[in-house]
């Protein structure tokens, strides 16, 4: 079978508690007020750009996880490391452009930050920020990809 199966599996449960997130979040939109237009529609490719760069760590780490038994126990500390490092209970709007451009380096504040401006203000994403992030994303999906192809030959072997 296609071993790419195992990581992306983690990814479609992650996806369908985002749905159900996003629904409430949508919900509670309404409640307090916010007006729903079609600018939402923009969300679309953010939420594609987040879905690509999520698989891409997933597959990074669960191949380097096969060989390096460490890697489960890091990956959770990096990843809480990376959530607290990302603006979800902060805005980078009001951080002077030393500490953003420290904070942009993490790729989940683009999106995070977009995802505030599109549902929250109706501004949409900058385009050219955007597609430098799809870029990077995309270079990282990449990278990831060929590592998982390039390990997963010996998977079998190791385990």
């Amino acid at each position: 079978f296609p071993r790419e199966i195992i990581p992306l599996s983690g990814f479609f449960v992650f996806m369908v508690d985002f749905c159900i997130s996003i629904a409430l979040y949508f919900i509670l939109l309404l409640v307090y007020g916010y007006d729903l237009s079609l600018d939402l529609f923009l969300l679309i490719p953010i939420i594609l750009l987040m879905s690509v760069f999520v698989v891409s760590v997933g597959m990074c780490l669960s191949s380097l996880n096969v060989y390096y038994r460490d890697v489960k126990l890091a990956s959770s500390f990096i990843i809480q490391s990376m959530f607290f490092a990302s603006p979800v209970f902060y805005s980078v709007s009001d951080k002077d452009s030393g500490i953003k451009m420290i904070v942009y380096l993490n790729p989940m504040t683009f999106i995070i930050e977009s995802f505030r401006e599109v549902t929250l203000k109706g501004v949409s994403p900058d385009p050219v920020v955007f597609l430098v992030m799809a870029v990077v994303i995309f270079l990282f999906f990449l990278f990831s990809y060929k590592l998982f192809i390039r390990m997963e030959k010996a998977f079998a072997d190791v385990i």
